[in-house]
């Protein structure tokens, strides 16, 4: 299943005959493109440049690749934010860059202004493959995973653990008990590390950290 972001290209597929909640301006947008800009209860809004913004089904648009162009690669929480902003806004063709800078400069709601601050500065390259991101779409970067051990524990106690089912964390010998889950719950990011208050076992000689694939 194709999943959409805001900002996406994408083309409204030709139908045989005419979906019964489309309007007679609506079929003439078929074979057109457009861009995606958020999802409601199973219609998918697309707005067009020429045209209002219309609602359809999954099944009646498709991605548009942009073969020409090789798409840059983002930290998650800075994608999370372009999503964020382009979805808040009505005309997402008329936004720009300066738009973005503008949000960041009053803080953000998801908490992550100064970690996105420090990510444009921290590298000069960093404004270009943010301008990039915001006109030519993206690919999110995958986030590194750690195991964690805490050292002078018994070895069926050591390995530190995260139960997705019960939201809990503790130790236990190193194999994945969460199985039924399609994460491995000894493996977490860094964020999720900091989140839940170990964000200091890397600089602790208390822990082991080791990252993983």
């Amino acid at each position: 299943m194709t999943k959409f972001k805001f900002g996406d290209k994408v083309r409204v597929l030709p139908q045989e005959k005419k979906p019964l909640d489309w309007s007679k301006e609506m079929m003439n947008y078929q074979n057109k493109e457009g861009i995606f800009i958020k999802a409601i209860l199973g219609d998918y809004c697309v707005k067009f440049e020429d045209g209002p913004i219309w609602n359809y089904t999954k099944d009646q648009i498709e991605l548009v690749e942009d073969k020409g162009i090789q798409k840059v690669v983002i930290p998650k929480f800075v994608a999370d934010w372009i999503d964020r902003i382009k979805s808040s806004c009505n005309d997402v063709l008329r936004m720009s860059v300066k738009d973005a800078m503008d949000d960041l400069s009053l803080d953000i709601e998801d908490g992550h202004a100064d970690e996105i601050k420090e990510w444009l500065w921290d590298e000069k390259e960093n404004w270009d493959i943010f301008v990039r991101a915001w006109l030519d779409g993206y690919e999110v970067e995958k986030e590194k995973t750690y195991k964690v051990r805490m050292v002078g524990l018994y070895k069926d106690e050591q390995v530190l653990h995260h139960s997705f089912e019960e939201d809990v964390w503790y130790f236990r010998f190193d194999f994945n008990d969460g199985l039924r889950h399609q994460r491995d719950s000894r493996y977490h990011t860094k964020n999720e590390l900091e989140q839940a208050g170990f964000g200091d076992v890397f600089d602790n000689p208390m822990f082991e950290v080791e990252e993983v694939e």
